[in-house]
């Protein structure tokens, strides 16, 4: 019902958009049936109640129905913020072809339970106030179908509460194999007044057996939150093993960070949610309240999941994890490995990264007689990656501050073990700072045929 052009219109809850998660809801609207305002300038607002963890989609039908509308969808909080936008909207097709198309679609995480506003507006009408009317200009006016839908909550209630900014405090979660853990938490809430809402942390507990693979996701900024997250994974006694700021991949870097980690040992470690430092490598005290300096503050949601090792009857780790060799069709000559948790992530969502198969075993677990293999990214060329042992990445973290590290990728055999198969590395000197590693028979191929690609030696051994 006209007019709906501000928040303001809106009579809650006679006025709220019905949702449930079994089913969509399609609402019938037209922009430019506001008489008291230019046709184009017509803003429509819906009114959905949802709670923390709901995962609102929006779709807009206009377009693809033939209609003269030029869409934009923007989904606003209780207080007119907006939260998400979308224009026009890319796909993959059945056929895997990439479809454009003017309609918009959105999805989101709600952080805190409340009032949400789904605007429809005519593009380029980006930035119109929705507490304001006839605050924004369009260029198009029709009719339109917005489709809205909701999956209810998937929370792990109970697993957040403040204080837990030390190890002492931290909460407790539990993790295995056959599901992920979704934690909803806000840094800024703590219950010290002392603290400022910037220097929250947030630390939750996980007991991990060596070799078991840690995944840690922060979704924050992508779901509409100010909020600039990092991601530490600490030991019991709170020295810092892995961190992520800002996640890069395939050339797109993004605030919400991602840590993979895997466990050196049995024992309890600490995931910890902090925003982004004025220290830019983030060295607060696990162990010490308010020892952080944070720049901004916000809700996330924290996803934990785990790959529990594989161990043999003795105990000890075979070369039984296989990984994949992906290539970079945005920059070819240029390679990812990967397992086969991440492999699933990157076949779902990085098309440009074409699999090329396996590429040979490894143990995902130290013991006598194996190297760690660390994996750093390339953050001059994103998307790209060098694995280095021990050695030669203390070396990198010393000298070559482009190379972002990202954690242990796998444990192998030394180059003079002579026990596994032979792996060798070649510098692809066209995009100079990527690398390949290869077993024996490639070798000879490059060699002879790709002069571009400098061999830089025996880099592992493996079994394939």
């Amino acid at each position: 019902m006209e007019p709906n052009d501000i928040i303001g219109d809106i009579i809650i809850p006679e006025g709220l958009t019905e949702l449930d998660d079994l089913s969509s809801t399609t609402v019938f609207g037209e922009i430019g049936d506001n008489p008291d305002i230019p046709l184009t300038n017509d803003v429509d607002l819906f009114a959905v109640s949802l709670n923390a963890g709901d995962i609102l989609v929006t779709d807009i039908n206009a377009e693809a129905n033939d209609s003269t509308l030029d869409s934009v969808l923007r989904v606003f909080d209780a207080n007119g913020n907006q939260l998400i936008v979308s224009e026009d909207h890319s796909f993959i097709d059945d056929d895997g072809m990439v479809v454009d198309e003017l309609d918009p679609f959105t999805q989101f995480t709600v952080l805190q339970d409340g009032i949400y506003y789904v605007g429809v507006s005519s593009s380029p009408n980006l930035n119109y106030n929705p507490n304001l009317p006839d605050s924004g200009e369009g260029e198009s006016s029709g009719s339109y179908d917005l489709v809205l839908s909701r999956n209810d909550a998937d929370i792990d209630d109970g697993l957040y509460s403040e204080p837990n900014d030390i190890i002492s405090s931290a909460n407790a979660v539990e993790l295995d194999s056959t599901s992920s853990k979704r934690i909803i938490g806000e840094i800024g809430d703590d219950d010290n007044p002392d603290i400022p809402p910037t220097n929250d942390v947030d630390l939750f507990e996980v007991s991990l057996k060596i070799g078991d693979t840690l995944f840690a996701d922060i979704n924050a900024e992508v779901n509409g939150s100010p909020l600039d997250a990092v991601l530490t994974v600490f030991d019991v006694d709170g020295n810092r093993l892995a961190q992520n700021d800002d996640n890069s991949f395939d050339g797109v870097t993004e605030l919400d960070p991602f840590q993979e980690f895997i466990a050196p040992q049995d024992g309890t470690y600490y995931v910890g949610v902090s925003s982004k430092s004025n220290d830019v490598d983030q060295r607060y005290d696990p162990t010490v309240e308010n020892s952080n300096m944070g720049g901004s503050s916000g809700a996330y949601l924290l996803e934990l999941s785990i790959d529990e090792n594989d161990l043999t009857e003795t105990g000890t780790t075979s070369f039984t994890t296989p990984i994949n060799r992906f290539q970079n069709s945005d920059r070819p000559g240029t390679y990812l490995f990967a397992g086969e948790q991440e492999s699933q992530n990157i076949r779902e969502k990085f098309p440009n990264f074409v699999e090329e198969g396996q590429a040979f075993k490894v143990a995902v677990e130290p013991e006598d007689g194996l190297i760690r293999i660390n994996r750093f990214q390339n953050s001059s060329v994103p998307g790209t990656y060098l694995y280095a042992g021990e050695e030669e990445s203390q070396g990198i973290r010393a000298n070559f501050p482009n190379f972002i590290e990202e954690g242990i990728a796998f444990y192998v055999y030394d180059g003079g073990a002579d026990i596994g198969e032979d792996f060798y590395r070649f510098q692809n000197l066209g995009v100079p700072g990527t690398y390949i590693f290869v077993a024996d028979e490639e070798r000879q191929n490059i060699i002879t045929n790709f002069p571009n690609f400098e061999e830089e030696g025996l880099a592992f051994e493996v079994e394939i």
